[in-house]
């Protein structure tokens, strides 16, 4: 029968030395019932698996540096075709307007032009 191997003491290190009832799932040393730590999911059930004490915190603090899982933002519903136009609006839409009439050029008679700057200057 194999005896917990976890190290206890404060000065002296030594074997815990009772009898093992489970390995750790991730480095499988043997543990008894007071340092098996059970495994839990995410809801906190327990899984019915054990680790010890110092992976327990080394794949926690695997966790937090892990990156929080993308959440995937639902479709846009697909929008509608357009609706097409009415057959009695498309001719009228595919004519071009009638050219716009050329400006004519203003000339002003040197009498108004000197009236002008008269005017200005008082």
């Amino acid at each position: 029968m194999d005896t917990c191997t976890v190290e206890t003491g404060l000065l002296k290190k030594k074997p815990c030395g009772h009898a093992a009832v489970t390995h750790c799932l991730n480095c499988e040393q043997a543990l008894c019932a007071q340092h098996a730590v059970p495994e839990l999911t995410e809801a906190g059930k327990k899984t019915g698996k054990f680790v010890c004490k110092e992976c327990k915190g080394a794949l926690r603090e695997i966790a937090k540096n892990q990156p929080p899982p993308a959440v995937k933002k639902p479709a846009e519903p697909a929008k509608p075709p357009p609706r097409p136009l009415p057959r009695n609006l498309l001719p009228l839409l595919l004519r071009t307007p009638p050219p716009s009439p050329p400006m004519r050029a203003v000339s002003i008679s040197p009498r108004a032009r000197s009236e002008r700057t008269a005017q200005k200057t008082e």
